[in-house]
């Protein structure tokens, strides 16, 4: 029996006694494994696609989503409600027709007998106007930090959307690779059993190991094509559009981002730029001018009018009158009204009080989080992946040998390779991940612009 089976770009040969001549794995030397990604890891001889880049795809949901868009149309709304603000009510205009023996003699016929034009127009007490108009443009004001709000959140998500299919992608590529090497593993433990080099169940281990690689491939697929939908589905796209990953590593590194991520991850910092602390801070401005106008509708408004009346063969008659609203009802109304809004002022104080303290734990959260993977993505490169390859090399010599443990430990070995390379992808999306979480935090993500700045 002579078998030749191909594997990524080289082909190895099984010996008439099942002996193998080499077993697909990676092999880098510990002197460059410095340079080694989860994506170089899992390198194969596959097609190659171009890779949706993750900044293009937050850029297009940015653009698309519909979230985005009602919540534009919510601040457009805003803005018109605060135009609406300023403008006096609308005055009335009211005909009469009065006279001594009306309506037995009609205008025309007595001279008693009188008609009138009365035009009345409210005028709300000093201020009040411009304190509406203030807190209506505040109101709109909340809405667009809203809106800044979402678009870093989104970008963010989408990017770590894309992380974590970064880590499914690379976690599948090595299942796929591992088990065309335990085809080729499992045709030597065949031969050897057939020579009588060895008992069936080293066969079996390895068919048991091959059948748990193909269940794993199966639940990553699933769980890729339900993460690939929710993403499409923020990009208003169809759901089964591709997409296709490429190495972060590098991303999280680019020029300006660690810099400007790290220079702004203290708790003063965090609390000055965080989406959410500028909504409530937004709030409480809004519920501070509130309270003024509910304070100041205490105060009464002022009715003016004027009155013109015709008669028949007499001068007309003009009436200039001013009216004043009494507030009887003031302690029920406006008074309960202005404490209401008291109310709603510290609830808005004490909701910035939480979002500043959530912001700065949040800056240090990402900050522990960011360290933590950095330290073990070097970890992964410089000391786990040469190392898993060195123990499969090893496991490889000594099965081929006929030696050490046998079939067990070159299965193991393999498992520890899987292990490894998904180990290391997760690491470095976990890295990007927190990068980019931070940047949403402060206000460094170049594709959304903190307020005042260029898009």
């Amino acid at each position: 029996m002579n078998d030749s089976i191909r594997t990524g770009s080289a082909a190895h040969s099984i010996g008439p006694g099942g002996d193998i001549d080499a077993l697909p794995g990676p092999q880098p030397d510990s002197a460059d494994a410095g340079g080694l990604s989860a994506g170089d890891l899992s390198a194969s001889a596959t097609t190659v696609h171009r890779a949706d880049h993750p900044d293009s795809l937050a850029a297009l949901a940015l653009r698309s989503a519909p979230s985005v868009a009602a919540l534009q149309e919510r601040i457009a709304a805003a803005r018109e409600m605060a135009r609406s603000a300023g403008p006096l009510p609308d005055p009335m205009i009211s005909f009469g027709l009065n006279g001594e023996r009306y309506p037995g003699t009609m205008l025309g016929a007595d001279p008693m007998v009188m008609g009138t034009v009365m035009l009345n127009q409210a005028i709300p007490f000093p201020g009040k106007r411009g304190l509406q108009r203030e807190a209506a443009e505040a109101e709109a004001t909340a809405r667009q930090s809203e809106w800044t709000r979402m678009r870093r959140q989104l970008a963010a998500e989408v990017r770590g959307m894309y992380a974590d299919l970064y880590a499914m992608d690379a976690m599948r590529m090595s299942l796929q690779e591992s088990r065309t090497s335990l085809a080729l593993l499992e045709s030597s433990a065949a031969s050897r059993y057939a020579a009588g080099l060895s008992m069936q169940a080293d066969l079996i281990e390895v068919q048991l190991q091959r059948s748990r690689i193909t269940e794993q491939l199966d639940d990553i697929e699933a769980e890729r094509t339900a993460m690939t939908s929710r993403l499409n589905a923020m990009l208003d796209r169809a759901a089964d559009t591709p997409v296709r990953t490429g190495s972060l590593a590098g991303l999280a590194d680019r020029p300006g981002t660690r810099a400007a991520t790290g220079a702004l991850t203290s708790g003063a910092e965090a609390i000055a730029n965080a989406p959410d602390v500028d909504v409530r801070r937004r709030a409480v401005e809004v519920a501070r001018l509130r309270l003024a106008v509910a304070r100041r509708e205490a105060w009464p408004n002022v009715a003016a009018g004027v009155e013109y009346g015709w008669r028949n063969g007499l001068p007309p008659m003009v009436t200039a009158t001013l009216g004043i609203e009494l507030p009887v009802w003031k302690t029920g109304k406006q008074d309960a009204e202005a404490r209401a809004a008291a109310h709603d002022l510290e609830m808005a104080r004490q909701d910035l009080r939480m979002a500043e303290a959530e912001a700065r734990g949040e800056a240090q959260r990402l900050r522990s989080a960011r360290d933590t993977a950095t330290r073990q993505v070097d970890l992964y490169r410089l000391e786990i992946a040469p190392r898993s390859a060195q123990l499969l090399e090893s496991a490889r010599t000594s099965y081929a040998a006929g030696t050490g443990s046998g079939i067990r430990q070159t299965v193991e070995a393999f498992r520890m390779v899987i292990e490894t390379r998904a180990g290391l992808a997760r690491r470095e999306a976990d890295l990007y991940k927190a990068e980019i979480a931070l940047a949403a935090l402060t206000g460094t993500d170049p594709l959304v612009p903190s307020e005042g700045e260029s898009r």
